[in-house]
């Protein structure tokens, strides 16, 4: 670090503060590789102090994680810190003192969520609710439910209706899993008819000594459409091994 990109920093901070007092509002703030003597953090403290720190009471959703090579569990540590801010303010912020931080990381980490989803989903599906919600609706290029929209602030329930999520039963799931017809395999492979399809399944048989339309498995289903007729659907997971069959790739088969 450069006194240039201090020079910068300082330059932006208002910024950041602003950006820490969005997630100050829900989640804690830890403040590691700091001293409680650096000016960039007294000036964001200062900022968060203005906003919503009281008079004289503890912020409690500040950590800084001081740390110190001597640091000893049998000796007591001060779990509070007061930080003069100018000459008239203060502000009481909660300490963590370490020699190493590799237990700050484990303990922080305990408080993530089992289940995690892609920060880039979640954008994406933010971006599309709000163009649907100030662009699609008012347009009336979809249709909507003005009720459902309503209910969704007072009720999270609804933003299953709101979003179509629920529960498929055993039709609607044959259909998600094996969307394709032999017909459509071979347009998705660039081909005019199903004949080349067909084609590379006798070839994984002859290599591999397997017949994928001759069992239900993850590449392809029999449906019984009739007293004597079958009707066959083919997974993703075909089309990506026919794939590489198509372009002479190494594959394997599985057919658990």
């Amino acid at each position: 670090m450069t006194h240039e990109d201090y020079e910068y920093f300082n330059e932006k901070k208002k910024y950041l503060s602003s950006k820490l007092l969005t997630y100050f509002a829900e989640h804690p703030l830890f403040f590691l590789g700091y001293s409680l003597n650096d000016q960039n953090i007294i000036n964001i403290l200062s900022d968060i102090d203005e906003i919503l720190a009281s008079k004289g009471e503890l912020v409690p959703n500040i950590y800084m994680v001081i740390f110190d090579s001597n640091f000893d569990d049998s000796h007591n540590y001060s779990k509070e810190k007061l930080i003069a801010l100018n000459e008239n303010k203060n502000i009481r912020i909660k300490v963590i003192y370490a020699n190493e931080y590799n237990w700050v990381y484990d303990a922080i980490a305990q408080l993530s969520p089992k289940i995690t989803v892609s920060p880039k989903i979640l954008r994406s599906l933010l971006s599309r609710t709000y163009k649907m919600v100030t662009s699609d609706i008012p347009k009336r290029e979809l249709d909507f439910n003005f009720k459902i929209l309503s209910e969704v602030s007072n009720d999270d329930s609804k933003l299953l209706t709101l979003f179509g999520l629920g529960t498929l039963d055993n039709g609607q799931h044959i259909n998600a899993s094996f969307c394709y017809t032999m017909t459509q395999l071979a347009e998705k492979l660039g081909y005019e008819r199903w004949h080349p399809v067909h084609a590379l399944m006798t070839k994984i048989r002859e290599e591999k000594g397997v017949d994928i339309k001759n069992s239900d498995n993850k590449y392809h289903l029999r449906i019984n459409s009739g007293e004597n007729s079958v009707f066959r659907k083919y997974s993703q997971e075909a089309f990506h091994l026919l794939d590489k069959v198509k372009n002479n790739l190494p594959y394997e088969l599985d057919m658990s």
